[in-house]
């Protein structure tokens, strides 16, 4: 996958994190590994990454401070952003997240 497209895969899902209000753990993560992906240092966004999850299983965990009500909506979109950026992720790191 192209630096391009996980960029804007990750800035899709800032953006969705931006229109709930949420500013936690989450979301300062993906900032510095939008920033690292655009340095086009993939070793640098992977450790941010890592960083973010911590000790948990995966992201989507990792977000323990999220508002998890207003993150699920009916059409499921905000969800699918996150999990798209969660398996891509997963994919560059060849599945171990740590």
């Amino acid at each position: 996958m192209s630096y391009e497209t996980q960029i804007e895969a990750m800035k899709a899902l800032a953006e969705t994190f931006d229109s709930i209000g949420y500013a936690g753990v989450g979301r300062q993560g993906l900032a510095r590994c939008i920033a690292a992906f655009e340095a086009a240092d993939k070793d640098k966004a992977l450790a941010e990454y890592r960083r973010t999850i911590g000790a948990a299983p995966n992201f989507a965990s990792a977000l323990t401070d999220l508002d998890e009500r207003a993150f699920y909506t009916t059409d499921g979109k905000r969800f699918s952003q996150m999990l798209g950026v969660m398996v891509t992720m997963s994919m560059l790191m060849n599945g171990d997240a740590k």
